[in-house]
């Protein structure tokens, strides 16, 4: 592929050549077969830039490097834009009026397509870096495919592992167990990413009782003797210690809510306490209704 500063060269090379033509018409078939050189390598170069363009798209190589090469060709293609308006023919019948026309609707594709990438390109960026904290937090919960690879779906909006045998969506995770998980540590990543990035999302979250299928139905108090298997109740210490941790990493101004029926004896845990209601302390008094 030609540097840029090869390619300046020849523009110039190109524009001095034409003012030659326009002072010298009796020789003026001569400088337009050069012209029509020039573009013609022109041409191929931008071939060769879109071909680039395409195997940058479909190799796995890093955002940062096929942003610079996006940055790159849309300068290659900016300045070969500001050349053809410089040398406009003298009438639409120029033998060179053509090609200078096809290549400008060469360039106005490129351009297209360059804005396109990098939009996407900067997505897949961003999707990257949410995925990598997901995984690393699936690694603090007993969960199915915890550790694999995990990554979101933007369209079909859910959360995927990515394992040896195949890419494997949230709904075929088996037990509600994982999808409170998957769902928690999913919510903790994206924030964790837009409190990085300073974006103007509300800095809050609200997990209403995520760990209620983990106890019976009339327990009072929410400890962790209230609940039957050994499985469960170090599922539910996890649950709580991947919040703990995701909040002392989500900095600045970020605040976590969660109301929640467990009762965890960790002084760490008991330090999070705002409100306490149980029994007759309720959220609303039961006296209210009666008013």
């Amino acid at each position: 592929m030609p540097k840029v500063e090869e390619v300046s060269q020849s523009l110039r090379k190109v524009s001095d050549q034409l003012e030659g033509i326009y002072r010298d018409s009796p020789h003026i078939q001569r400088h337009i077969t050069g012209l029509e050189g020039e573009i013609a390598r022109a041409t191929e170069a931008l071939k060769f830039v879109q071909t680039e363009l395409n195997k940058a798209i479909m190799e796995d190589q890093s955002a940062q490097a096929r942003q610079d090469q996006m940055i790159a060709r849309g300068r290659f293609a900016g300045r070969l834009s500001e050349f053809l308006e410089s040398i406009a023919p003298r009438s639409a019948d120029d033998s060179g009026a053509i090609q200078i026309a096809e290549l400008r609707d060469l360039i106005a594709g490129i351009r297209s397509r360059l804005n396109n990438d990098e939009t996407e390109s900067r997505l897949e960026t961003i999707l990257s870096f949410i995925s990598d904290k997901m995984t690393e937090y699936s690694k603090l919960l007993n969960l199915e495919h915890s550790g694999s690879s995990l990554r979101l779906d933007l369209k079909k909006l859910t959360v995927v592992a990515n394992t040896v045998d195949g890419p494997i969506p949230l709904n075929r995770m088996g037990s509600g167990e994982n999808w409170v998980g998957y769902h928690v540590l999913s919510h903790l990543a994206l924030h964790w990413w837009l409190r990085k990035r300073e974006r103007p999302v509300p800095g809050f979250l609200i997990f209403d009782q995520p760990t209620q299928a983990y106890y019976p139905p009339d327990s009072t108090e929410g400890g962790l003797d209230q609940i039957e298997k050994d499985d469960d109740r170090t599922a539910v210490q996890a649950l709580f210690r991947l919040m703990s941790f995701a909040c002392s990493e989500i900095t600045p101004d970020f605040q976590l809510i969660v109301l929640d029926h467990a009762h965890l004896k960790d002084d760490w845990f008991g330090s999070a306490i705002i409100q306490e209601w149980r029994g007759q302390n309720a959220l609303v008094p039961y006296s209210w209704p009666d008013k």
